[in-house]
């Protein structure tokens, strides 16, 4: 730890998590704006997937002792090379960018003072996407942030983005808690739920993070894999909890209606309208009119009808 001299408060040790696989274009950007921090008890650890690129010269670039770059000799799963990284963390509190997004520059010093509450072990804050035609979209104008005890809230309405999270280190210890390796889309869902039925999570209302949306992201790239992983995830989280089946029956169902949404979606945007129609058909409770509107839009052309689709259906700007 070291002492501000400013504020005479304890500043910890921050681990920032960078993780990449390539992504040359946009690694300095996300490093910079680590660098213009104004908190400055942080180091980078910067986990390369196995890069086909040279990611490590763009490391090394910067001259500083703080960024410490790592290179797994295969690559592996997100989730993985995650957890590969927290290995190598030496921070009390663990914070995530993803190697295409951006911090404001007093988003460290912002959320640190949120885990002085002993009980809070994950934090957030509000995060604006933006998309390379400059369109921009906050999220905390579609998704309603709280504080607390609130596994119910997460697992009925998720509003965390990984690049505005922190975590900390010692309840990832204690409760050998980890991002599931099996996962390729839903590694931090399953995390950050699993931290929030165990302890407390607090936010910052201001947005401190930038998430860059665009066609080559995981996200996009992968869409079709959200519903089956979340059900997954789910079953997973019934089977290690049975008592939330009862304790949060009301949340569980909105996940469900969730994820008979996604695969509704992807189906569609595949070019899978019969597909679509079958998977809204077989779901086995009343959907919302506006899910169960993709009943008719599945007759239309995804692609030409995308803009309104992410008008409808998603909380971030489109690729």
């Amino acid at each position: 730890m070291s002492i501000s001299s400013q504020t005479g408060m304890v500043s910890p040790l921050v681990s920032v998590i960078i993780n990449c696989r390539n992504g040359r274009e946009y690694l300095p950007a996300a490093i910079g704006s680590v660098l213009a921090q104004t908190y400055g008890n942080w180091e980078i650890v910067l986990w390369d997937n196995a890069s086909e690129q040279d990611i490590k010269s763009i490391a090394l670039s910067y001259g500083d002792a703080r960024i410490r770059y790592c290179r797994g000799e295969t690559t592996v799963r997100l989730g993985h090379a995650r957890n590969l990284a927290i290995e190598r963390a030496r921070g009390e509190l663990i914070a995530f960018l993803d190697s295409d997004d951006l911090w404001r520059p007093e988003k460290l010093q912002k959320m640190v003072p949120l885990f002085n509450d002993p009980e809070v072990s994950l934090a957030v804050s509000d995060v604006e996407s933006f998309n390379e035609r400059g369109l921009r979209k906050r999220l905390g104008t579609t998704k309603k942030f709280v504080r607390g005890l609130c596994f119910g809230n997460l697992l009925a309405d998720y509003f965390l983005v990984l690049s505005s999270a922190m975590v900390r280190g010692s309840t990832l210890k204690k409760h050998a808690l980890r991002f599931p390796d099996d996962f390729e889309m839903v590694e931090e869902l399953d995390l950050f739920l699993r931290l929030a039925y165990i302890s407390k999570i607090d936010f910052s209302a201001e947005v401190l993070a930038e998430w860059r949306v665009h066609g080559g992201s995981t996200t996009w790239q992968r869409f079709h894999l959200l519903a089956d992983e979340t059900e997954h995830m789910l079953g997973g989280m019934i089977k290690s909890w049975p008592e939330i089946e009862r304790r949060f029956a009301n949340e569980i169902h909105s996940r469900r209606v969730w994820i008979v949404r996604q695969r509704a979606l992807a189906l569609w945007m595949r070019g899978d309208g019969q597909g679509t129609r079958t998977c809204l058909r077989n779901f086995p409770g009343v959907l919302p009119w506006k899910i169960y509107s993709l009943y008719l839009l599945s007759r239309l052309d995804a692609k030409r009808w995308l803009p309104i689709i992410y008008r409808l259906f998603a909380s971030n700007v489109s690729p």
